[in-house]
């Protein structure tokens, strides 16, 4: 059901006003306007944001704009043209002929190790492509794993708005490879955050060490370090799949807030620095097998089912603290949670996910890694 009119959404008719160089002036209701010069020039600012697109509430009289920006008239929002654009950059995500519709190509950083489409690249090219369609930052998502592409494979995202409201839209994505086949789909919905709205977190970060004191690691070395197996790990290296791309450290936890097995908390930065975006944790937080691993005491790793993120407002950030907790696990099929915090001990995320888990062979694991 689309929200009900109120005095703050009631005048998405009005004309968005003129703007200064390197910003656009947009009209609510067709999203098309003037195209000021130097937009181009604006691209490397960053902005505080709320959203993969960066959100500054501004009353109605505000006609100041930081360079770069878009306007929308009934929303009275700000929205940031570069934060936008970043996570299709990042995803390889282009446009397609028709509205809603983009494509992408399973390259060596969307990938698992073995090559394949990455779970974590499904629900961030599904928050990007509803962020775009919608024209507003993403709330929640949930990613079913269909099945998987191989390597270079070229995947189409269809984006579609199933419910559109004045402040929420609910909307479904499908990534199909180029066949046709369903590879992943996924519901969620977005939405312009109300100013001077209902504001509050609710959970407790963990005391850990700051990265600059944790020890490099990456998910697999956690698990194989908990257990005293002392092998190197390839992925190390930072060439395959998602490791060429994302950096991790794993701090020592001091405390924390809800102690129990399999408890992991892991730094991650992408290795280029730029800041975390809800896009971009999503493809971070698929690391909730590792904790299922670890409390069960053995070497696994999960074949997704399904991801769930959930966004809060956000801090800028270059780390991000990947707080796992595992809730249970029944016939090799795991459940968990992660809670992602930034650097300044803020709630950015919360997550969940089911995978079917497969326990490793230890021997053959060590003659696999002396290959």
């Amino acid at each position: 059901m689309a929200d009900a009119p109120t005095e703050a959404n009631t005048d998405n008719r009005r004309r968005a006003p003129s703007c200064p160089a390197g910003q656009v002036a947009v009209d609510s209701d067709s999203l098309m306007g003037r195209r000021c010069s130097n937009v181009a020039s604006q691209t490397g600012q960053r902005y505080s944001y709320t959203g993969t697109a960066a959100v500054y509430p501004a009353p109605a009289t505000d006609r100041s704009a930081p360079s770069g920006a878009v306007w929308f008239g009934f929303t009275r929002k700000l929205v940031s043209v570069r934060a936008m654009q970043s996570d299709a950059e990042f995803l390889g995500l282009t446009p397609g002929a028709e509205p809603g519709r983009y494509h992408f190509r399973v390259a060596n950083r969307l990938a698992r190790l073995d090559g394949h489409l990455y779970g974590g690249t499904a629900i961030a090219a599904s928050i990007t492509a509803a962020e775009l369609v919608s024209e507003r930052p993403a709330l929640w998502m949930t990613t079913q794993f269909v099945s998987t592409a191989p390597p270079g494979e070229d995947i189409t995202v269809t984006a579609e708005i199933l419910a559109p409201g004045r402040r929420t839209n609910q909307v479904r994505v499908t990534g199909t490879d180029a066949a046709g086949s369903v590879m992943f789909a996924s519901l969620g919905a977005t939405g312009h955050h109300r100013a001077g709205g209902l504001e509050g977190i609710f959970e407790n970060p963990p005391e850990v060490d700051p990265p600059e004191e944790s020890e490099p690691s990456n998910p697999f070395e956690v698990m194989t370090r908990r257990l005293g197996i002392d092998v190197a790990i390839p992925m190390r290296s930072g060439n395959s799949g998602f490791a060429a791309v994302i950096e991790f450290r794993e701090p020592a936890i001091r405390r924390h807030p809800d102690p129990g097995p399999g408890r992991v908390c892991v730094w991650v930065r992408r290795c280029d620095k730029a800041p975390i975006t809800p896009a971009i944790l999503a493809y971070i937080a698929d690391l909730v097998p590792l904790s299922i691993a670890a409390a069960c005491g053995t070497v696994a790793f999960g074949i997704s089912l399904d991801n769930s993120i959930r966004i809060g407002a956000f801090d800028e950030t270059e780390w991000v603290l990947v707080d796992l907790r595992p809730h249970l696990a029944v016939g090799d099929y795991g459940h968990g949670a992660a809670h992602l915090w930034s650097q300044s001990g803020r709630l950015l995320d919360t997550a969940s996910q089911s995978a079917s888990m497969r326990t490793v062979d230890l021997a053959a694991f060590r003659e696999a890694i002396r290959r």
